[in-house]
């Protein structure tokens, strides 16, 4: 797993009680466990927090996915993170996102804030539509066209500069200044992995 240097602070435990941040029909969420229990004593309950990927239980939505298990990733935690620079950050509430076994979106709306470093450990959220929140190009949209994983940058397709000679040069975005809009489901993989989700049982 990508180390984003983040000291993340994990509070949640089994039994805790989650916002349902997408568009897929599940509200509340309970945890059920954490998925890669590494470092975890034993006896004590496994922890999470932004970033980490759990099993929960759907306690509340549409009947297509209450009472059922979902994999989902914590995106915001109210619990405060402390980043690199020394600047501590909080949520109002916590909340996470089903995704499929390949760590993608079931839903195509995110709602609300996304934390940075879940995109920057989990770099396939960014291979949607997205704007931009920070920088330069703050306030513009547009469909990501590249992404370089080792950089950790993305590339959309509304975004470009003309170099000395007049030519068009795509503009590298970093995956913390984005927030996810839309997902694009003309990916026939991710779009069969995404229907196989939330047809199981």
């Amino acid at each position: 797993m990508k180390d984003i240097g983040t000291k993340i602070s994990k509070t949640l435990i089994p039994g805790s009680v989650l916002s349902c941040a997408d568009n897929t029909g599940a509200k509340t969420l309970m945890i059920i466990n954490r998925i890669g229990k590494g470092g975890q004593r034993k006896g004590r309950y496994s922890r999470a927090g932004i970033g980490d990927i759990v099993i929960a239980s759907v306690k509340s939505g549409t009947p297509q996915y209450v009472k059922k298990k979902v994999r989902v990733v914590i995106i915001r935690q109210k619990h405060p993170i402390r980043r690199p620079n020394g600047l501590r950050v909080r949520f109002e509430d916590n909340a996470g996102i089903l995704i499929t076994e390949t760590n993608l979106p079931v839903g195509t709306e995110v709602k609300g804030a996304m934390a940075r470093e879940v995109v920057q450990r989990y770099i396939k959220l960014a291979g949607i539509a997205s704007r931009v929140m920070k920088g330069s190009h703050k306030g513009k949209e547009g469909k990501v066209v590249r992404v370089d994983l080792r950089k950790g940058f993305v590339y959309l397709d509304t975004i470009k500069r003309k170099n000395s000679k007049g030519k068009e040069l795509e503009v590298p975005i970093h995956v913390s200044n984005l927030y996810i809009t839309s997902l694009n489901l003309s990916d026939k993989l991710r779009a069969a992995k995404i229907k196989s989700m939330q047809t199981v049982k």
